[in-house]
């Protein structure tokens, strides 16, 4: 068997990948499109900086692919440089022959070159293994996946009768309790960026021991993903004070079982009694106003999982743990308590 060339995918070269990547993907290369722009907006167009998006390739073939996102951390209020790697997909053909270990390493070794302290993942339980056994990446954390109907209806569908029974009776309760939730909080929708939301989420990353910073680039460069519609929840006190905020997205594109949307990013006033059951009752009453069937969302902490579930949510425990490696030898301890949200993997 020939070795495999490992080498980087610049957007020049989407043309004449796109007949092998569609075959990779196992879809027509008229639905290439939109998935090669949305590869453009991951590596190339992020504000902090070009990521690295590589292919191995069967002499002129395209096999596999991997490639890794910058991100900017905030550790204790200092900066830390990383990458999510991502992306990773091998033709049925070539799997067990090396493509993607070799493609990871190669992630890696240039990924030490541009002096990055971390390189995380959210791999399924396949490849998770390559990671955590072949590639030296260690396990971080598990967190809480949730979701939430709005309409109860879908029960039906999930669970049969006794589903349809459970929700045609205690849907309509749980929605009409929801108002009630808002307590001394309003709350106002908006597709644009508030004036004092940056220094808003300045003060709440900065609070927090580790988390992904918010800079007003970084956030609408995420608004911007090719095949995602987003709309934002503004929670203000009876003063007009910015209490909450979140981002909401849903796919505009491909077949879905339901009307879904996940809460992709949401922050707080820390020490502030209720502000979260108001933040999510507001997402909860705009979703059902909007139509929306079912709420989505990731959380790390017992105690954030249990808010949500006191509010209706079910709750389901990853099966992988977030994987990382620090390619310069930085201490991943640094990353215990890292405020994890849905919009930290790039799949948001």
């Amino acid at each position: 068997m020939k070795s495999l060339d490992i080498r980087i995918i610049l957007p020049k070269d989407f043309p004449s990948i796109t007949s092998d990547f569609a075959e990779i993907k196992g879809v027509l290369p008229s639905k290439c499109n939109t998935m090669l722009s949305v590869l453009n907006w991951r590596f190339y167009d992020n504000p902090l900086g070009q990521g690295i998006f590589a292919g191995a390739f069967s002499g002129a073939k395209l096999v596999a692919t991997a490639g890794i996102t910058v991100k900017s951390f905030a550790i204790k209020g200092t900066p830390v440089m990383g990458a999510e790697i991502g992306d990773t997909i091998t033709h049925p053909d070539f799997r067990g022959m090396g493509a993607f270990s070799s493609l990871v390493r190669y992630l890696l070794k240039a990924a030490a070159e541009k002096g990055f302290h971390i390189i995380y993942g959210t791999p399924n339980q396949m490849s998770g293994q390559i990671y955590l056994n072949k590639l030296d990446f260690v396990p971080l954390f598990h967190w809480d996946t949730l979701a939430r109907p709005i309409n109860w209806n879908c029960l039906g569908v999930l669970a049969g009768t006794p589903g349809k029974i459970a929700g045609s009776v205690l849907g309509p309760v749980c929605n009409l309790l929801l108002p009630l939730k808002l307590g001394e909080y309003q709350y106002s929708v908006d597709e644009n960026m508030h004036p004092d939301l940056k220094s808003f989420l300045t003060q709440a990353c900065y609070n927090c021991e580790c988390s992904i910073d918010r800079t007003p680039n970084y956030i609408r460069w995420r608004f911007n993903r090719p095949d995602r519609q987003y709309f934002q929840i503004y929670l203000r006190d009876k003063n007009g004070e910015l209490r909450g905020w979140a981002v909401i997205g849903y796919v505009t594109e491909g077949d879905i079982r339901f009307s879904h949307v996940r809460i992709g990013d949401f922050w707080i006033t820390p020490k502030k009694r209720g502000v979260l059951k108001a933040l999510l009752a507001a997402i909860m009453i705009e979703g059902k106003r909007k139509g929306v069937d079912m709420i989505c969302a990731v959380c790390r902490t017992k105690k954030t999982s249990n808010i949500f579930k006191s509010l209706g949510f079910f709750a389901k425990p990853s099966i992988m743990p977030l994987i990382a490696i620090a390619p310069i030898g930085y201490d991943l301890k640094q990353f215990e308590k890292w405020q994890y949200r849905d919009s930290d993997a790039d799949m948001f």
